[in-house]
């Protein structure tokens, strides 16, 4: 899956309703409602140890983000390059599988956030907590949303270019009213790229990152077909050389939602 996160800050009560409604004509398959919180914590200098290694890069940021579409699970992001995954529940085969690969070697009661706050406070002090509230969730699917991304072009064959462009694309949206100290910071519109398992077999002929790259320039046209709100769109990777879903996620989030 590839996401985008595009944020409008000064979003004002009729834009936000013109846009439900623009999704609402499309007739989209509604998924009810959801909600987020995006946690950002500063490192404590004072717990730095005494042998530390000048050469060693200092732990500054930790982020820690949780969905209610992603439940019992809390996603960690430490100087916006390793993240990790931790879950109090596992409910399927692939989670265990997820988790003994590396993510995560034990399970809590408590979310990990909670962990930080409570038992590593003379580690972590927390800096911001932002909640995104009275979300809503569609599902649409459209068509001509061309390739027009001159790189893209120029690296693949034109018979897939004609394929890739004729292909119907499906999104998953997510819209919520972001909040900080309770006052209004934005309106959030989360993008996601939703693969098909015929679109797969159109898409082996190339690279992991070549698909990323034509799956955002689909969302991006897809804000400009259906004239998204102006805002801060936010795309990018933790590492380009090995995309992860759920890595990727909250570098955007936490890149989108920096006040």
């Amino acid at each position: 899956m590839v996401t985008a996160i595009l944020l409008v800050e000064k979003a004002l009560p009729n834009s936000i309703t013109s846009f439900h409604d623009l999704l609402s004509n499309e007739l989209p398959k509604t998924s009810g409602k959801w909600s987020f919180e995006l946690k950002i914590y500063l490192n404590n200098k004072y717990s730095k140890p005494d042998n530390f290694n000048v050469q060693q890069v200092p732990n500054k940021y930790l982020v820690t983000l949780t969905t209610s579409y992603l439940p019992n699970k809390t996603i960690s992001m430490i100087n916006n390059t390793k993240a990790i995954m931790t879950s109090s529940y596992l409910s399927s085969n692939d989670e265990i599988d997820h988790f003994e690969k590396g993510c995560c070697n034990s399970t809590s009661l408590d979310p990990f956030d909670f962990i930080i706050s409570n038992k590593f406070q003379n580690l972590w002090n927390l800096k911001q907590s932002i909640r995104g509230e009275g979300g809503n969730s569609y599902e649409i699917t459209v068509n001509n949303l061309n390739i027009n991304d001159p790189n893209i072009i120029q690296s693949l064959p034109k018979e897939l270019i004609e394929e890739v462009n004729n292909t119907y694309d499906t999104f998953r949206i997510r819209t919520a009213n972001c909040s900080l100290h309770g006052s209004f910071k934005g309106f959030l519109i989360e993008i996601e790229y939703i693969d098909k398992e015929e679109a797969k077999d159109k898409t082996s002929d190339y690279n992991e990152i070549q698909q990323f790259h034509i799956k955002i320039n689909k969302i991006k046209e897809l804000i400009k077909q259906y004239k998204f709100p102006n805002g801060k769109l936010c795309y990018n990777v933790l590492n380009e050389d090995k995309l992860d879903y759920i890595s990727d996620l909250v570098q955007q989030y936490s890149e989108a939602l920096q006040f």
